[in-house]
């Protein structure tokens, strides 16, 4: 998705060039380590779960700081009507009605472990985590987390959107700038220390 961030990713090196340092990366790249896996290891199919962020800056004032890292919202948002909606979205569902258009036909039926919003000053955070994600789903449900958050919804028609698995029925897609990719878990037991640790700040 153009113009959105990362934290950690992993990467396939079949050659050995990242750890001999023989491959040229942009500044902005850096490998951190590199270690030796099975031959049948695929990083897009053995993760057991991914760890998205999107942010929102959320005050009367834009901070030029934030541009490229956050949505500018300037209407105060209802973060009890946003909770409501994330609960919505917990657990095993098909989440057509979240998938970006024109895109790779892949299996629908996600499952989200946890959605919390935490605050940072001025700028509030939507944390999800799940097994897996359709493009641009987690945009998709930011952008339906703030419909609730301006009152443009409410929760019993986001619920309605959810079971019609219509992506027509949802608002605009969240802008790229405020996601970002924080992990890609391959460990159970990171997945669930990352999960208590959102839900128990």
């Amino acid at each position: 998705e153009l113009g959105y961030h990362a934290g950690y990713r992993y990467a396939h090196d079949e050659e050995g060039a990242f750890a001999a340092g023989e491959v040229y990366l942009p500044p902005e790249i850096a490998v951190l380590s590199a270690r030796e896996m099975p031959d049948r290891f695929s990083v897009r199919h053995d993760n057991v779960g991914k760890h998205y962020r999107y942010s929102i800056d959320n005050n009367r004032m834009h901070d030029p700081f934030l541009l490229r890292y956050a949505w500018f919202i300037r209407k105060p948002l209802d973060r009890q009507a946003m909770r409501e909606g994330a609960a919505i979205l917990l657990g095993t569902h098909d989440f057509s009605a979240f998938e970006g258009q024109n895109t790779t036909p892949m299996n629908p039926v996600k499952t989200m472990y946890s959605i919390t919003l935490h605050e940072r000053g001025h700028v509030l955070d939507i944390d999800v985590v799940g097994d897996g994600f359709l493009y641009h789903m987690v945009r998709n449900i930011a952008g339906g987390l703030v419909d609730l958050g301006l009152h443009r919804l409410t929760p019993e028609r986001f619920r309605e959107i959810l079971a019609s698995g219509d992506r027509t029925q949802l608002g605009a897609t969240a802008p790229a700038q405020g996601l970002c990719l924080e992990t890609v878990f391959y460990d159970e037991g990171e997945l669930k220390g990352r999960i208590a640790e959102l839900e128990g700040e």
